[in-house]
């Protein structure tokens, strides 16, 4: 590649980061406040699990009313905010093309989060349902529906005027996470909120759109970031590359069906859940070939991992990608359904996706693209490395305690001569441990947000200092 070539990229890719500067920092800044909203509402349901009496004199703050406000905070406030901000960079970036629609994202940012603002005061009123992720009034889905449109044909129309016609993995994941997700949202919307459906169809419903957020949401988004950013920062190509689309054509054709193995035992056809068991242990594929693909990358360039701090973000959430992938099987079997179906092993599952895997890369990801919307770089490492430090600590901790907690949960009450009451006392000292690693991570996104605002007030600083003095990004 010639000398000129290379300036005229990065010249494009300049302008791809101011002309997504506004939208990109609401998103960013918007994930960041709910991120911390979702962390308090989050120690306080942990708390009330084993101090009951935490905040009893006030109806807001009631376990059914924190635990909603702690979902839907992180799945609709944090998740998708930081999938807006990374999902539509990397659409860019690979396409070549500058975001030329960046008020109407800005506008579909502005009305999600106004919309989710409303849905979660609704909440600790109690104006609720009991479904989780879909406790919100279905008014304001609707309106959040209406302000995805606006991002999602930008994202469409980026990716469709692209001057770099080749399209990379990273590439194809984030579109098809963009195009899933309305897809999936309104037809649960439509059935749940707006058609008489009871019993069956509505558990199925239920069980399939909170299976595909993940799944057809966070995942891809999630495998997008990893593939676009590991071997970056490595400078390295993907070992084995040409496995890749593999990986996205049998997550795409399995993991919706995946949902069964969380009716198994409900009052469901049985062919829901052989389905369900079957499409879970095809997701060995998309999680082998994650292995093959990004963490063997990463293994002959460790140092280079541990010296990086957007790297050791990434490296971890790629690696928790493929340990869910292998817990997700063996979960799924009869004798762990029997088990753990209802007890804390099932969160636990959950954590490993949704942070290890998902955030720890939204993390990674931030860092390396808020310093191109502002032109400057992160004023303290020390905060970086402990944001690192303390949410990769804090979510192996709160993955394992729950883990043992569920499975010895699960084993007291295979036996019909243990008391619930004891059940509770032996789980304690568990839960205690989970709340303790939860006030570890809130420390971190303190520090992530600290540093956040530290970031953007010496942007601003910059702006009226003499150009020569401007600490200026020059890592593409």
């Amino acid at each position: 590649m010639s000398k000129d070539t290379l300036i005229s990229e990065e010249s494009i890719q300049s302008k791809i980061d101011r002309s997504m500067q506004s939208a990109g920092l609401l998103f960013s800044a918007s994930a960041i406040v709910w991120l911390i909203i979702g962390s308090l509402f989050g120690l306080v349901s942990a708390i009330k699990l084993h101090i009951p009496s935490f905040l009893s004199g006030f109806e807001w703050f009631t376990y059914g009313r924190t635990q909603s406000v702690f979902i839907c905070s992180m799945a609709y406030g944090w998740s998708c905010n930081a999938i807006f901000a990374v999902g539509l960079w990397i659409i860019a970036r690979l396409g070549l093309r500058e975001v030329r629609h960046g008020g109407l994202m800005f506008c579909g940012g502005l009305i999600w989060n106004l919309s989710l603002s409303f849905g979660i005061l609704c909440i600790l009123l109690g104006q609720m349902t009991s479904l989780d992720f879909l406790e919100m009034p279905g008014g304001v889905f609707l309106s959040m529906l209406f302000s995805y449109a606006l991002i999602g044909i930008s994202a469409f129309m980026i990716f469709k005027n692209r001057l770099n016609k080749e399209i990379y993995i990273s590439q194809l994941y984030a579109v098809a996470g963009f195009f899933w997700f309305p897809w999936f949202f309104s037809a649960a919307l439509f059935i749940i909120y707006f058609t008489d459906v009871r019993g069956t169809v509505q558990s199925v419903t239920h069980g399939w759109y909170a299976h595909n957020f993940f799944g057809m949401w966070l995942t891809p988004i999630g495998l997008a970031a990893a593939y676009y950013f590991i071997p970056k920062l490595l400078k390295r190509p993907i070992n084995k590359y040409y496995l890749a689309p593999l990986g996205f054509w049998s997550l795409a054709l399995f993991y919706s069906w995946g949902v069964g193995r969380l009716l198994i035992n409900g009052p469901v056809p049985v062919w829901i859940q052989a389905s369900g068991t079957i499409a879970t242990v095809l997701m060995f594929v998309p999680a082998l070939i994650t292995l093959i693909n990004v963490n063997w990358t990463v293994i002959p360039f460790f140092k280079q991992v541990l010296s990086n701090y957007k790297l050791r973000f990434a490296v971890f959430g790629a690696f928790s990608f493929t340990v869910f992938g292998i817990l997700g099987i063996f979960s799924s079997t009869p004798d762990s359904v029997a088990v753990n179906q209802f007890t804390y092993a099932r969160e636990s599952l959950s954590q490993l996706g949704n942070y290890a895997f998902f955030s720890m890369l939204m993390f990674g990801s931030l860092y390396f693209i808020l310093p191109k919307f502002v032109r400057t770089d992160w004023p303290s490492k020390f905060l970086i490395n402990f944001h690192f430090l303390s949410s990769s600590i804090g979510i192996t901790v709160v993955i394992i305690s729950l883990w043992l907690c569920g499975n010895i949960q699960g084993e007291l009450m295979s036996d019909p001569n243990v008391s619930f009451l004891t059940i509770t006392e032996v789980t304690q000292p568990y839960l205690v441990t989970r709340t303790f690693a939860l006030v570890l991570l809130l420390l971190g996104h303190l520090s992530f947000a600290f540093n956040f605002l530290k970031l953007l007030f010496v942007s601003i600083v910059a702006l009226f200092e003499p150009v020569d003095s401007k600490q200026l990004v020059v890592e593409a």
